[in-house]
Order: C-alpha cells, then structure tokens, then sequence
C-alpha cells in the first residue's frame, strides 16, 4: 500500500478571510467548494497537489491554538486501511462510507475516519 498526504482540514470563524489568506499569500488554488450544515466549505489546492480544506462556522471562543479538524490521507484501499488501523489500536469514528461532495464541481470519495493513539482524527480518502 502507498499513503500519500491528501488534506489537513481547518475549522474557523473567519472563512473569507482565511480562504482569502491561503490564495493570496501561497497561491492556493480552489479545487471545490460546498456548504455543509449551512457553512461555507472549500478545498484549497497547493501546486504539489496537497490540499488544506476550510470549514466555516466556528465559534466565536478564542484560540488556544488553531482547529485542524483531521488529517487526511490518500489510500488505494479505505475499509482495508481502516481495519489495519482498528486492529493497531485506534478508535472507530466513521466507518468506511461513499460519499459525493457536491458543490462548484462533483468529487466522487470514499472515506472513513479513526481517532489515533494520541487523540489526533485521521481520515483514510480515495478519489473513485
């Protein structure tokens, strides 16, 4: 199996702002944007392909530090990955699942997600 880094995704209360930084400031480029739960969402390509995906709708609280919701990685076997990974000791949080992200164009997925052994969220992505 080969992983390659796909996204690390962002959850903040200033979406245009931040969006705005990452495509000015290093070029990013828009891969798809969406809404989700009434919020504003959008993938932000880098030249390498690597992708920082943004999530609007945060609370107003202050930061300690900033919110990376989870780490995504590419896989060429989702339910395979996700099952190595439970049996090495993660927890389960979504089970392996298609999915369709649906917005300035369509992005065919399959995904699932486990919390690692230091807390951190994990998501295993394939592009179908």
């Amino acid at each position: 199996m080969e992983c390659r880094f796909h996204h690390i995704a962002l959850k903040v209360k200033n979406f245009d702002a931040v969006v705005n930084f990452y495509k000015e400031v290093l070029g990013l480029k828009e891969k798809v944007s969406w809404v989700m739960n009434d919020n504003p969402a959008v993938m932000l390509e880098m030249a390498d392909g690597g992708i920082v995906e943004v999530f609007g709708g945060n609370t107003d609280e202050p930061e300690a530090n900033a919110r990376w919701g989870h780490l995504a990685v590419l896989v060429d076997d989702v339910p395979g990955t996700y099952e190595k990974a439970l049996a090495l000791g993660a927890k389960p949080q979504t089970p392996p699942t298609d999915a369709a992200i649906e917005g300035t164009s369509t992005m065919n997925i399959q995904i699932a997600f486990v919390v690692g052994l230091g807390g951190e969220v994990i998501e295993f992505f394939k592009v179908k």
